[in-house]
């Protein structure tokens, strides 16, 4: 629903924003004319005319002079028209949403097109190729056909590139390809700005402020926000829909801002200019910002009543939104299962969309559902959804760190600046120039009537200054373009180490985080196993094993973050270094294993520290376990522990030729076990317990 009204948005932009009633002038002046006696070309070209100008406001009538059209057309055999006829359809049918079928009817258009090299046509059905396939998710094949148009445009030095960078730049941005859309966006501007289409300059500015949201880049985005709103006073022909979308994103990015109070009258306005002209998606998605604004405000039963009108009008991206706008409204006021009712409905609805636009990310509903199941006392369920949070930040942090965002913005605004300084600069001097070019001539002319020599010597002067002139201003220029290149690589390198020192940060923090969740985790479950015990028979030794296994699994998780600072690779851990120092800790608890015997083979085994620590947690779990009851009354043994590379997975086997659990009257399932399958699964690995003389142990998981 959004990419189509993003069409609509752009007709009335890019095509000069012309009014519904001054389309309808044209077809009745269109119409007026046709009456006439015409030749068949003639006519030929107002029955397009006509289908074109219907096509803003009345597709069955655009559609009734389109076939009359393809009459006329294939009576004269005129191939022109019939390519005007198959790029007419396309739209018609793009339009009323019926995109399968549209897409036939483009390739008879490009087919005939490019047979009559009907240059225009040709590169507007590439366009709408394009258009439709990006309606259809198929982001691939449509960024393919852009670049194959934009090659063939460069070849032939066709100059109407702007729309197709626009697109191109739109399915980047919805690809969550941010730096390749900005730049994009940046060609399209230029393009733009050549052929004095300042509504296609609003259009990308309102798509960047898109990407400045998602980045965090609030201030810069106010700004284009700003920018935009301004051509509501400068251009009277802006649509209606068109004005009330830069009210509601304006009050989008003070909400992020957390000035509801500001934001509330602008979204009040785009609400009544919704409301009347009945445009319901926007409508939907106004009422989510009201109900965020609300919220913002803590009144949270102004906040829950929005939020049941905005549902009313079944738009499919807003209804993800509002649920959970819903869901985390409930959650405050304290109604924890209707809050999850609504945080797993809006969980549901984003899975079925591959591509979304929402203003709420699936992170966002896993971190609420978390904070739910923690409240309503499912530990385990708020690990899991923790977990799938977690790993969307994480992504995140990849994507900010990769794509270098922040550097691109910057770059972007510092040269728009330099370019219109050195314009500027430019013009002042050819001013200076011709001034000074003027007044020797005025000079040659006053001394030319005195003699022919005196005026020989006269022009030969003013060549000479104006020869050292040149040569100076040439000089001080290069002098110029020097020192713009040495700011402009300063100012690069500066902004590249402080992005890769702000996402470093970030990793440190997320990191902790992730720990500190970890370890209150295993705290809550270590205490609910033994909730059943009563009071009375909780003595010290109970207290002595509470805290012995909280440390043991803290000194586990302690030693992955003193493997990484003590090299200087922050990315991966030796593994048999970490095994070797995670086996001397846990010895140091036992002092009366000195008799058994490890053996390790892990060697060239490195992890990341999301992997490692579930495996540190495991191992730590299987070696206490074993000697705690696998060599009773002193006796000695060997532990063994594997890692080996299978294909694309590791191995892990942990065996010991202790007593076995058949044997040990003891074993049970302990918390400890549970705690390893819960590890493994965290890892998406599988846990088998082989047959052997002690016990044996095998995980596998992806490497």
């Amino acid at each position: 629903m959004k990419a189509f009204l993003f069409f609509l948005l752009s007709i009335c932009f890019i095509n000069g924003s012309i009014a519904q009633e001054e389309y309808k002038k044209t077809v009745d002046s269109l119409l007026l004319e046709i009456n006439k006696p015409q030749q068949d070309t003639a006519k030929i070209s107002s029955y397009y005319a006509i289908s074109k100008a219907y096509l803003a406001f009345d597709t069955n009538a655009s559609n009734v002079y389109c076939e009359k059209l393809l009459t006329l057309s294939k009576r004269t055999n005129n191939l022109k028209g019939l390519g005007n006829y198959y790029l007419l359809k396309t739209k018609i049918l793009t339009i009323e949403g019926k995109i399968e079928k549209a897409l036939l009817y483009v390739e008879k258009a490009i087919e005939i097109c490019k047979k009559t090299k009907f240059k225009k046509g040709y590169f507007s059905a590439l366009y709408s190729k394009a258009f439709c396939l990006a309606q259809l998710n198929k982001f691939a094949a449509s960024e393919q056909v852009l670049t194959f148009a934009i090659k063939e445009m460069i070849q032939i030095k066709y100059s109407k590139k702007s729309d197709f960078y626009f697109l191109s730049g739109c399915l980047y941005s919805r690809e969550n390809k941010y730096h390749l859309a900005l730049l994009n966006f940046k060609t399209a501007i230029s393009e733009y700005r050549k052929s004095k289409k300042n509504g296609g300059v609003v259009l990308c500015y309102l798509e960047m402020c898109t990407i400045y949201s998602k980045t965090n880049q609030l201030p810069i985005g106010m700004k284009y926000i700003d920018m935009c709103i301004q051509q509501l006073s400068l251009n009277k022909t802006i649509p209606k829909q068109t004005e009330a979308i830069f009210y509601v994103k304006k009050g989008e990015f003070l909400n992020k801002m957390n000035n509801y109070s500001e934001a509330l009258p602008l979204l009040e306005k785009g609400l009544k200019i919704n409301l009347e002209i009945g445009n319901k998606s926007f409508i939907a998605n106004n009422y989510y910002q009201f109900a965020e604004t609300y919220y913002g405000l803590k009144n949270y039963k102004k906040a829950i009543a929005i939020c049941k009108d905005g549902l009313k009008y079944n738009d499919e991206t807003a209804t993800i939104d509002l649920n959970y706008m819903l869901g985390k409204t409930y959650f405050k006021l304290g109604s924890l299962a209707t809050a999850k009712a609504f945080q797993l409905k809006a969980l549901n609805l984003i899975n079925t969309k591959e591509y979304f636009q929402n203003e709420v990310s699936k992170s966002f509903i896993y971190e609420s559902l978390a904070d739910i199941e923690y409240r309503l006392g499912n530990y385990k369920m708020a690990y899991s959804y923790n977990n799938y949070h977690t790993e969307f930040e994480k992504q995140l942090l990849i994507y900010e760190r990769e794509s270098k965002v922040s550097e691109l913005l910057t770059q972007f605004d510092v040269n728009e600046k330099d370019i219109a300084n050195k314009n500027l600069t430019i013009a002042n001097q050819k001013r200076a120039i011709e001034l000074q070019q003027q007044n020797n001539f005025i000079r040659i002319i006053s001394y030319g009537m005195i003699a022919s020599i005196l005026l020989l010597t006269v022009l030969l002067i003013s060549f000479q200054i104006n020869r050292k002139k040149k040569l100076l201003l040439a000089k001080q220029n290069q002098i110029i373009a020097d020192k713009n290149i040495s700011l402009e690589l300063s100012q690069k390198l500066l902004q590249k180490s402080l992005t890769e020192k702000e996402v470093l940060l970030k990793e440190i923090h997320h990191r902790v985080k992730n720990n500190l969740q970890l370890v209150m985790s295993l705290l809550n479950i270590q205490a609910r196993q033994n909730e059943c015990v009563p009071l009375k028979q909780v003595g010290c030794n109970f207290v002595d094993d509470f805290i012995e296994k909280g440390q043991s699994r803290i000194s586990a998780m302690a030693l992955i973050h003193q493997n990484l600072y003590q090299t200087d690779n922050f990315d991966r851990i030796d593994f048999q270094e970490y095994i070797e120092n995670l086996i001397e800790n846990i010895k140091n608890s036992f002092h009366d294993k000195e008799n058994i015997h490890f053996e390790i083979q892990s060697k060239d085994i490195f992890f990341d520290i999301e992997t490692a620590t579930p495996l540190g947690l495991i191992l730590n779990e299987l070696i206490s376990n074993a000697l705690k009851h696998a060599f009773p009354n002193n006796s000695s043994g060997t532990i063994s522990i594997s890692l080996i590379n299978v294909g694309s997975n590791i191995e892990i086997t942990f065996s010991d030729d202790g007593i076995g659990i058949k044997n040990n009257l003891n074993a049970k399932k302990t918390l400890g076990l549970e705690l390893v399958q819960l590890l493994v699964n965290q890892i998406k690995g599988t846990l088998n317990q082989e047959d052997s003389k002690g016990t044996c142990y095998k995980i596998v998981f992806k490497s």
